[in-house]
């Protein structure tokens, strides 16, 4: 019988190429489940939430990353959207607003809707959703007003569906950079063969 004596080190005691092998090896650990972007989503639904709006974690679309469709969306399915938030929100960048549209508004006769267009078939950016209107008056002036404001209000929308892919992305990146795994990768202690094996 032969005994050989086998020399291990710590992942900071490898030649920077070996480390470099081990971090691409381990680069998702992760973002290997869909928990890891959570936290963000509950976050967006709680800043919602402060705005008046319920969105519902089933309403909310996202794909990434960097390919063609990739993005965050949410619909109205489940969720609900409160008109005067809404309008609160985009009134300066409003021309002028009709003298019956508080009345309205306070007696929920005014509602919007997020559903998906033609391109929630295949991706779920912010372009993939429509906004329409529904309204139960009868005040020619608050209705055409309604039309006139509706595509401002969606583009308000959708920058909020922008930030929110933007906030999941840099998360992502950072889960993923050189900096986090090689982290968590000399946290966990693991002893290598010189080649890097373990």
């Amino acid at each position: 019988m032969r005994k050989a004596e086998i020399k291990l080190y710590q992942f900071d005691e490898l030649p920077e190429d070996v480390q470099e092998r081990i971090i691409e090896k381990n680069r998702y650990t992760f973002v290997e489940d869909q928990s890891w972007y959570e936290p963000i989503l509950e976050g967006f639904i709680e800043d919602m939430k402060e705005l008046d709006h319920e969105i519902h974690p089933d309403d909310i679309h996202l794909t990434g990353f960097y390919n063609q469709g990739d993005g965050a969306s949410f619909t109205t399915e489940h969720s609900s959207l409160d008109p005067k938030s809404l309008i609160d929100a985009v009134r300066s960048r409003l021309e002028r607003l009709p003298a019956g549209l508080t009345k309205e508004l306070d007696e929920g006769l005014i509602g919007f809707e997020l559903y998906k267009n033609h391109f929630g078939r295949l991706y779920s950016h912010s372009r993939t959703v429509q906004l329409d209107f529904s309204y139960e008056g009868e005040d020619r002036e608050v209705e055409k007003a309604l039309v006139e404001m509706t595509d401002t209000v969606q583009d308000y929308l959708r920058d909020k569906m922008v930030n929110l892919y933007s906030d999941v992305l840099a998360h992502y990146e950072c889960l993923i950079s050189d900096e986090v795994i090689k982290e968590e990768l000399i946290e966990r202690e693991a002893e290598y063969l010189e080649g890097g094996l373990y």
